[in-house]
């Protein structure tokens, strides 16, 4: 997929969550990047390069890493767990709106622990 295909995409699936306060992705060739600004001051870090299938999807509380799933070529499509981002749990290959899904998880359960 390419990256504006994705950065559409990845719009439209977070339409439907009320904790995103704003979204700054931009589009530069084979290069999606840019911030899902959410309650709290919290954000998503999000990075995708088309050429080398790298992605990254980041939940970034107080300048901290605290979720995420990323794919890269050395450990595959993985998942960092809520407060454990140092554990890479191997993980099958998610859609963009399945990433989106497991972040309205784990927000819900950030909520209840903040």
């Amino acid at each position: 997929m390419d990256a504006a295909q994705l950065k559409t995409r990845l719009e439209n699936a977070l339409q439907s969550l009320s904790f995103v306060t704003a979204v700054d992705l931009k589009v530069e060739q084979s290069i999606l990047e840019g911030q899902i600004f959410l309650e709290y001051d919290c954000f998503v870090q999000v990075y995708y390069k088309s050429q080398w299938l790298k992605f990254s999807f980041s939940l970034i509380v107080q300048n901290q890493r605290i979720w995420a799933i990323d794919k890269d070529n050395r450990n595959g499509w993985h998942r960092h767990p809520l407060h454990e981002v140092k554990i890479h749990e191997k993980i099958a290959e998610k859609s963009i709106e399945e990433v989106v899904e497991e972040l309205k998880t784990v927000w819900e359960e950030f909520k209840t622990k903040k």
